[in-house]
């Protein structure tokens, strides 16, 4: 099985929003396995296991278990490279498929075999917005914080 990535742009904002939280750039770095010239470039990827332990690390240093929720909330996907998945739809079906088609650009994931990793199902009358990926409760962090961020 291939190695999962996550955009350097997404590590990078999430280890400058530690930092600017108290936690330490070398810390998270050590912690995390990330070399910080790695993040300097855009394009690069980051191993999504690195990824993880950066958060974890940021929770710790920052002394915030909600860390991956602020994450969501304060920092702007355009700051992300992101802007473009979304923000040029004109309702929730498109910007769904949009968010679909380029969501592994920033994170890939293993999805559960349902099919698209966002979706929207109907249980017991009622209309969810799923993040469907594959194991969801090894990072829930993940899943906070593409929700705040979606808000």
């Amino acid at each position: 099985m291939r190695e999962l990535t996550v955009a350097a742009s997404v590590a990078r904002a999430l280890m400058e929003l530690a930092a600017s939280k108290g936690g330490s750039r070398s810390a998270l770095a050590a912690r995390s396995g990330i070399a910080l010239p790695d993040l300097e470039d855009p394009d690069n990827r980051i191993p999504f296991a690195s990824y993880v332990a950066l958060m974890r690390a940021a929770q710790q240093l920052c002394n915030d278990p909600a860390f991956a929720l602020h994450f969501g909330e304060e920092v702007d996907a355009s700051e992300l490279s992101l802007a473009h998945m979304m923000g040029g739809a004109d309702n929730m079906e498109n910007a769904l498929a949009m968010g679909n088609r380029y969501a592994r650009l920033a994170i890939e994931v293993e999805g559960d075999g349902t099919g698209d990793r966002f979706q929207l199902r109907r249980v017991a009358g009622q209309l969810w917005f799923v993040d469907a990926r594959g194991n969801p409760n090894d990072f829930p962090e993940l899943t906070g914080s593409t929700f705040a961020r979606s808000r």
